[in-house]
């Protein structure tokens, strides 16, 4: 979209109407990574693009992502709105769906959404101010309960925070739980350490 944004602009569409399907894929579609618009148009005519295929696999795309997104769960679609409602990259999703919500307390909704499958001690409040859009991407892959599901090589280039955010969310030690190991001791420190490691993983 990078490449055609100004001459979309030229031709007279509001830079706010303009949607990239691109960004919203590993969303709304986290257990298929490599979600993208099939080429099988090029084994039969070789080396020559057709930009009306791509155009009508691209609609096509879009509506099955809009359809994603209005079968999530509530709680769901609340946290990608509250992350993303203000993010070049989604507002205009949002803007096309008229959808809105009400301000939550994100921190809480996430927390409890997320109850056993993120670190407890994460600090959520700074990552969801300095991070917005790579939470949404690491709570949509955390969301699919799926081990095998991975996160597209092209989000990790242009979002290189998403490892280090996964990390904090789900492999980081809980430093808080386990300074309580020295003060216990038997199966009281082993259970704890037990509760520490799964809260992380």
């Amino acid at each position: 979209m990078k490449y055609i944004r100004n001459a979309l602009i030229y031709a007279g569409l509001d830079d706010t109407n303009i949607i990239d399907t691109l960004f919203l894929s590993p969303l709304l579609f986290p257990a298929k990574p490599y979600h993208k618009l099939l080429k099988d148009d090029k084994l039969q005519t070789e080396d020559t693009n057709n930009p009306l295929n791509d155009s009508i696999k691209a609609k096509d795309l879009f509506f099955d992502e809009i359809v994603a997104f209005q079968q999530a769960d509530a709680g769901l679609r609340q946290i990608y709105y509250q992350l993303l409602r203000d993010q070049k990259e989604f507002f205009s999703f949002f803007h096309f769906l008229g959808y809105h919500e009400d301000n939550i307390n994100l921190e809480k909704v996430i927390r409890e959404k997320f109850h056993s499958q993120i670190c407890e001690n994460s600090d959520l409040a700074k990552i969801i101010v300095d991070y917005p859009i790579e939470l949404s991407y690491c709570l949509a892959l955390i969301n699919t309960d799926n081990r095998y599901s991975i996160t597209p090589p092209w989000v990790l280039k242009s979002y290189p925070a998403v490892e280090r955010i996964m990390f904090l969310l789900r492999s980081s030690p809980c430093l808080t739980l386990c300074d309580d190991l020295p003060r216990l001791s038997g199966i009281e420190a082993r259970l704890s350490m037990i509760a520490c490691i799964s809260s992380c993983l």
